[in-house]
């Protein structure tokens, strides 16, 4: 069904599809997204790192969503139980899917890496994940294409030799 149903649409289209309103009273505790705990919104964490993988066709997005945002009316609950990501393909495809009334979940696995109690650790953490999957070397594989709101033009792979040396002088191996 998935598969029909984006076969059907062309971009133009999909730019034109409004997010259908959710109810959040009637969401699960950690709405679209798999985590081994119940997420801790109204505790003492400000935010997730997650990640979305596309069934159909492997790639995968790396990303933070916080639990709160600024409002007109102070500190709010922001839609971190429907969010699906700031990538425009990827939340084009969301858009499709709920437009027709099919969950986010009948093509995209939406997984929760960790929960973080401050917003500098959250963006750093989301940065880390990004930067060890190398994300902008592997466009093939990820849907991420900027890290921490930069470009990077990248045409080579870290070469091994880099890597080694690296672990090496972490090690203190290498002077």
């Amino acid at each position: 069904m998935v598969k029909a149903l984006l076969r059907r649409r062309k971009d133009k289209d999909i730019v034109r599809i409004r997010k259908p309103y959710v109810l959040r009273e009637g969401l699960p505790p950690n709405g679209h997204w798999s985590f081994t705990e119940i997420m801790n919104a109204n505790g003492s964490y400000c935010g997730f790192v997650y990640g979305v993988r596309n069934r159909l066709n492997g790639k995968m997005y790396l990303g933070r969503k916080q639990y709160f945002e600024a409002g007109p009316k102070g500190r709010q609950m922001s839609d971190w139980k429907t969010y699906t990501t700031s990538n425009r393909e990827v939340d084009n495809l969301a858009r499709v899917l709920l437009g027709n009334s099919v969950p986010v979940t009948d093509l995209f696995d939406m997984v929760v890496l960790e929960e973080y109690r401050t917003i500098g650790t959250l963006s750093f953490a989301e940065v880390w994940c990004i930067v060890t999957a190398e994300t902008p070397a592997n466009k093939n594989l990820f849907y991420n294409t900027l890290i921490n709101g930069v470009s990077w033009h990248i045409k080579e792979q870290i070469s091994q030799r880099n890597r080694d040396r690296l672990k090496a002088f972490l090690a203190g191996e290498l002077k």
